[in-house]
């Protein structure tokens, strides 16, 4: 796109009201064309504003603040709770994060819909992937392509100027280039939800998922075609990825809502008993 000259819609696109707090990022060349046309009223952007709201305020008020009630007590203290509630928790805390999330994109895009303007619709059932590479092109949308393009691609041609070898531990450089861009790009995500080790964690977790869906890809591919089960029941195969994705993403959330390291790995040990394979918590915390 071209350089946006006029000072009053660069000032207005930089401090947007609805989306400056917390998104959804739109870019300048979706965005400044709208501001450009003159938006008169128009009584169907008042009633689609209103229900996108309306909708916003009921996940937000009704959903997210409801199961949070249920949720942060348990996370503050969470010895003080049997496993049972504990692993119930974690359930409630994925879609109380949902709905708090995508609460907020829509009360927001029901405001910007009120003055004439459409912004991305930042949550598309996010829950429902069939992969973690598939949940990042759901979940918080606009954030997911501003990390693509502002960090991992720019991270991806540095290590592969700087990258000289065919292959680094007999990995292929391509694949040690798309691992160490996606960790650092992940890490980097997490630090963008808060500076605190548990949400670097988390975003390393995340960039740890997907570089395990690329480095298993080809296999994962050539054990679709010997089960029988993906050809002759292929919707029961897309619901078993689904269920199995939507857990790994909801395992994550631990981290990102654990008070501290410690408390993240109490509630890891005591849903997955094991008397060492989680129990790093000696190293981190001295």
């Amino acid at each position: 796109m071209q350089c946006e000259k006029n000072i009053g819609r660069f000032g207005l696109f930089i401090s947007f009201f609805p989306e400056i707090s917390a998104g959804p990022i739109d870019r300048a060349g979706y965005l400044l064309p709208q501001m450009t046309k003159r938006n008169d009223f128009s009584y169907d952007n008042v009633v689609s504003g209103l229900r996108l709201m309306l909708w916003g305020y009921f996940k937000k008020i009704i959903i997210a603040n409801n199961l949070a009630i249920f949720v942060e007590p348990i996370f503050i203290s969470p010895r003080d709770y049997p496993i049972s509630v504990l692993l119930l928790s974690i359930y409630f805390l994925a879609f109380q994060l949902y709905a708090d999330c995508s609460g907020y994109t829509d009360i927001v895009r029901g405001i910007a819909r009120l003055f004439g303007y459409i912004i991305t619709e930042n949550f598309r059932f996010p829950y429902l992937p069939k992969s973690i590479p598939e949940f990042w092109t759901r979940w918080h949308l606009t954030l997911s392509t501003w990390l693509r393009d502002y960090l991992f691609l720019p991270l991806s041609f540095f290590i592969s100027r700087k990258l000289k070898r065919a292959s680094v531990l007999f990995i292929n450089s391509n694949l040690v280039i798309y691992i160490s861009s996606t960790l650092l790009t992940f890490s980097i995500a997490g630090i963008w939800h808060g500076f605190s080790l548990t949400f670097i964690l988390w975003g390393l977790l995340h960039g740890i998922y997907l570089s395990m869906s690329n480095l298993t890809r080809i296999i994962r591919k050539k054990l679709r075609k010997k089960i029988s089960y993906y050809t002759r029941y292929p919707k029961l195969m897309a619901s078993v990825h689904m269920i199995f994705s939507f857990h790994l993403v909801a395992f994550s959330w631990i981290l990102f809502r654990a008070q501290s390291i410690k408390d993240a790995m109490y509630i890891i040990r005591k849903i997955i008993p094991s008397r060492t394979m989680f129990d790093f918590t000696f190293f981190i915390e001295r």
